[in-house]
């Protein structure tokens, strides 16, 4: 997600005419930022133009909820992480919780941070013209 590559073929989502990143926001994987009109954070990656008519053909979730939008650009703000607390030995044990959202900047919790998944947070978000 840091190099903008397309959830689907991988190559570099950005589309070179614009410099903006086709992005298919989900319900479930789009926070709006209290205060930010255009922007928000998300755990999806982006998709490239070539790949988004596949993408909403074939995601389950997409056929759910889903808008196509382009950012200006977007930057690395947190992680959904499995937290640990030291253990005996200096072994990591697990705390129990899950999928917790951990700022980056967030210098007590990240340590204890086994990240699955990166949260960007985007800017400039804009619905596409698909037409």
């Amino acid at each position: 997600m840091e190099k903008l590559r397309c959830q689907v073929c991988g190559k570099v989502a950005t589309d070179p005419a614009t410099g903006r990143t086709p992005w298919i926001m989900t319900d479930t994987a789009f926070r709006e930022i209290p205060g930010d009109s255009t922007g928000g954070l998300t755990s999806a990656p982006p998709t490239c133009w070539a790949c988004v008519p596949e993408a909403l053909a074939t995601c389950p979730q997409l056929r759910v909820s889903s808008t196509v939008c382009t950012v200006a650009r977007a930057e690395p703000a947190a992680v959904l992480a499995d937290m640990f607390t030291p253990g005996p030995g200096r072994r990591a044990v697990p705390t129990g919780e899950y999928s917790v959202e951990v700022s980056l900047n967030d210098e007590a919790l990240l340590p204890y941070a086994l990240a699955t998944q990166l949260i960007v947070q985007v800017h400039d978000l804009q619905p596409a013209d698909q037409g």
